[in-house]
Parts: structure tokens; C-alpha cells; sequence
């Protein structure tokens, strides 16, 4: 299974320069793994859990969760545990946040 990195961009309000920037930075430091942008987070904080599927060996399942900051990881968690078709839940992706700055 592949693996899930958290690729911050600069504060930009436009999410598919966003997106762009973002793969941009993914295929620069993974040369061999196929980028996507699968879930992103603005004014807030995003974390992800993986499950392994109990009917499919080998194969993962993912789930992705923003919320506010200090709480994502442990409701990725929440969400995978209460999957019944997944088991040996874990963090993929810590915590990481998009918030506003104060000026």
C-alpha cells in the first residue's frame, strides 16, 4: 500500500493552486509513488486513520477527518474503530493544520 504525507502549502485562496502546489511538492520529494490530493483542510486541522480491511488482506482502508485543531487525529481514529469491515486502526497522516493568522 502506498504511503499518505501532509504537503502544507503557502496561504493561498485559491484551492486548485492549492492542489497544485501541493502534487507539486509530493512528486518533488517521491519520485516513485503516484500523487493525489485526497482531502485538504482550510481554516482548520486534518488527520488520518488507516484500517486494514478484515474481507480484503493486504489492502487499506483510509479515513480522513478535519476538525479543529487538537482533535483530528483521535476522530480519524473514532471513525476507523467504528468501521466494522476494518481492523488494526492507525494514525497514516498526524495532525496538521491550516489556520488563520492574526496580522
Amino acid at each position: 500500500h502506498g504511503s499518505e504525507h501532509s504537503f502544507p502549502t503557502r496561504r493561498s485562496s485559491d484551492l486548485s493552486e492549492a492542489q497544485k502546489e501541493a502534487l507539486e511538492q509530493c512528486k518533488q520529494g517521491n519520485k516513485n509513488a503516484p500523487c493525489k490530493v485526497v482531502s485538504w483542510v482550510r481554516n482548520g486541522c486534518i488527520a488520518a486513520a488507516k484500517g486494514k480491511e478484515i474481507n480484503n488482506p493486504g489492502k487499506w482502508k483510509s479515513f480522513y477527518v478535519g476538525k479543529e485543531k487538537g482533535l483530528a487525529e483521535a476522530e480519524a481514529l473514532a471513525q476507523c474503530r467504528a468501521d466494522p469491515k476494518v481492523t488494526n486502526c492507525e494514525i497514516s497522516l498526524p495532525e496538521g493544520c491550516s489556520l488563520p493568522q492574526l496580522q
